[in-house]
């Protein structure tokens, strides 16, 4: 069984190129995050754009990540899919090609009651064999599963399976009141590159960062000086790297990300439909604020 995760695990984007998966830009990707600090990897997702994949592409892009990490770090596989039925069959999927964990965001479209994302979670466990990681991101799926859902997961995981948690939930007195009641008997990631400096700071082990593609010594360094209370350099970092994130995050992720990592070599080609190429302005802003930051952050 995996053990506790903690650091930053990047959300990684899926380059695809005339309708496939780019196995070359993938590795090229996965080598860089690595060789820069990332402490695991977590394909597909939203960031990934799991939804916008077909489910060849989806197996596609799991092997070519598998591939290109050769070991070095856990896989995760982000499924993002709305129904039982399908996110168990590709939970056992990814058993298959040899992931490590799975991370399953909550059921969407229909409303669930907190009940129902409990039993939703029990499902799963009991049908896939493989370590799990709840995903819960309220602004994107309607349904927010609260702390105590959580704890009841994790007193009835008699396996120990549940080995982390994805928390986007924009709500500082709810990420708080999750960390007071589950921190020390599983690993909260913040989800939220905004937040990142309050939640580590409040005891989250790490975060699952779309912007660690673009920026992954950056994320590293800076969940390094908050551990080592280090917080005024924390606090320049975030400071300084906020106004690119505020770029990066003013239309649909991965849109703007994509662009971005054009510019540092990394082509993960453009965002699938129905997201659309950011536009000129956006991506001349970004381009200006890139440049600064990492002319400052050497």
């Amino acid at each position: 069984m995996m053990e506790k995760i903690r650091g930053i695990y990047t959300a990684l984007c899926t380059p695809v190129s005339n309708g496939k998966i780019n196995g070359e830009a993938m590795g090229k990707l996965v080598d860089f995050v690595i060789e820069n600090g990332t402490a695991g990897l977590v394909a597909l997702g939203g960031t990934g754009e799991y939804c916008a994949l077909s489910n060849e592409q989806r197996v596609e892009a799991l092997r070519v990540t598998i591939a290109a990490n050769r070991g070095r770090v856990p896989v995760v596989a982000g499924i993002i899919g709305p129904g039982l039925p399908e996110t168990i069959e590709m939970g056992n999927k990814c058993k298959d090609l040899g992931v490590d964990a799975i991370m399953v965001v909550t059921p969407y479209y229909v409303v669930s009651s907190q009940q129902g994302i409990y039993d939703y979670y029990r499902q799963v466990m009991k049908n896939v064999n493989l370590p799990l990681i709840l995903y819960n991101i309220p602004y994107r799926t309607g349904v927010n599963m609260l702390p105590e859902t959580v704890e009841r997961l994790l007193d009835n995981d008699d396996k120990g399976q549940i080995v982390g948690m994805k928390e986007c939930c924009p709500n500082m007195g709810q990420v708080l009141e999750l960390l007071s009641k589950v921190k020390d008997r599983t690993s909260v990631l913040t989800g939220e590159e905004f937040l990142f400096f309050q939640e580590v700071s409040c005891g989250a082990q790490g975060g699952i960062l779309a912007t660690s593609n673009l920026l992954p010594r950056l994320w590293t360094d800076l969940f390094d000086l908050i551990q080592a209370g280090e917080l005024g350099k924390a606090s320049e970092i975030v400071i300084r790297v906020t106004p690119l994130l505020r770029l990066i995050f003013a239309e649909s992720n991965p849109g703007p990300l994509k662009e971005a990592m054009k510019m540092i070599g990394m082509d993960c080609g453009d965002p699938l439909l129905p997201l659309l190429k950011p536009s000129s302005q956006l991506v001349e802003s970004l381009e200006i604020e890139l440049k600064k930051l990492l002319a400052w952050y050497k």
